[in-house]
């Protein structure tokens, strides 16, 4: 087993799998251990393997992380009982969100030392004109933005596509229908039967879970805040199941923390600043939308511009809005149009278009499936 060795996030070359040493590659995706982002995995399962070497470092590392959020936020640390104090903890640090160096309170201006960690620049960074690291990551959907079965985008409406109980693999819609047409009855993926009961799906999910799939854990803390499937509603328990998915590096968690925690520069924006950053669009959106409540509309058009050419209309939409303010320009919006109507086109098929012009309700009966589980 490796060591819990801090990665090095500037060299792509020396990225490499903290359990099975594999090094990162266009086939090989590492990400990061979303709780302390000292490591990166390959997969869930060395993930998993690594968890029990791993825990220690990660707990301690992500307690550091949290002390180091509210020195962002400009809030006193306080030693805990029977905790020796840290030298650091005398002068007030905060963390440059283009650089992400730890840097002296004086290090940044007036006006970026009231900003948050991910949205404040340091002098230097400012004067370099260096992107803010949120703005750099999460702009190009990942593999887990596909259809599993045809290997295109998935189309961004929620109930354009299936999430698939036995296998927690997202159809979209159009590969469901033609395997309906070809006389196909079970999981276009798995190919197991199809659950025609509620308790059924429930029964597939909770089987996942118990082997740790962090989708399926994702989807039953979903379904305890709506109280569906059967599931007692209770969200206390959808933030326990949501933080484990999160941590295991679903997006789709860290969104629906965000909007567990409601509206507020706490655990809501912090929530979606990590699911953008993993490509989480409506998330992108959402931040988009904090900032120009925020009066920041060089920010919010920056978020708007990123998931409009990822094919999200509403941030097209937005970003129209902001050029007749005038915080866009003319090139602004020609270039998110342009990225928008190429997302747009990438997320067609001949399949997918029947479908959608099939209707839900008429495509959930051609099913012959339970009500469609999902997010």
């Amino acid at each position: 087993m490796m060591s819990c060795l801090p990665v090095d996030r500037e060299s792509e070359t020396g990225e490499v799998c903290a359990n099975c040493g594999r090094h990162g590659s266009d086939t090989v995706k590492l990400k990061n251990c979303t709780a302390c982002r000292l490591v990166k995995y390959c997969g869930v399962d060395c993930q998993r393997a690594h968890r029990k070497q791993h825990k220690k470092a990660c707990k301690q590392r992500a307690a550091e992380l949290k002390d180091e959020q509210l020195y962002s936020q400009g809030l006193e640390v306080r030693s805990a009982p029977g905790r020796l104090p840290h030298p650091e903890r005398d002068i007030i640090m905060k963390i440059c969100g283009a650089c992400e160096r730890q840097l002296p309170d004086d290090a940044f201006s007036v006006e970026q030392r009231g900003l948050r960690q991910r949205i404040r620049r340091c002098i230097a960074c400012v004067a370099a004109g260096n992107e803010l690291v949120l703005m750099k990551r999460g702009t190009t959907r990942d593999e887990d933005d596909v259809c599993s079965v045809c290997q295109l985008p998935l189309p961004i409406p929620m109930e354009e596509s299936l999430l698939q109980p036995c296998c927690m693999k997202r159809v979209c819609n159009g590969c469901i229908l033609y395997g309906r047409k070809c006389g196909m009855c079970n999981c276009p993926f798995c190919r197991t039967d199809v659950p025609t009961k509620e308790s059924q799906v429930l029964a597939m999910v909770q089987k996942r879970v118990a082997v740790g799939d962090p989708v399926a854990i994702c989807f039953l803390g979903a379904h305890h805040e709506r109280g569906t499937y059967g599931l007692e509603k209770d969200t206390k328990r959808t933030d326990e199941l949501c933080q484990q998915a999160a941590q295991l590096g679903v997006k789709e968690a860290h969104f629906i923390l965000g909007n567990l925690h409601g509206c507020g520069e706490g655990g809501s924006i912090r929530h979606y600043e990590e699911a953008a950053m993993c490509g989480h669009l409506l998330s992108r959106f959402n931040l988009g939308v904090w900032e120009y409540n925020g009066g920041r509309g060089h920010l919010a058009l920056q978020h708007f511009l990123i998931s409009a050419k990822l094919g999200h209309t509403a941030s097209l939409d937005a970003v129209k809005r902001l050029l007749a303010e005038g915080i866009a320009t003319e090139a602004d919006y020609a270039g998110a149009l342009q990225g928008y109507e190429a997302a747009i086109g990438e997320m067609s098929s001949p399949s997918r278009d029947e479908a959608k012009a099939m209707g839900i309700e008429k495509l959930v009966r051609y099913n012959t499936g339970p009500r469609r589980p999902g997010y």
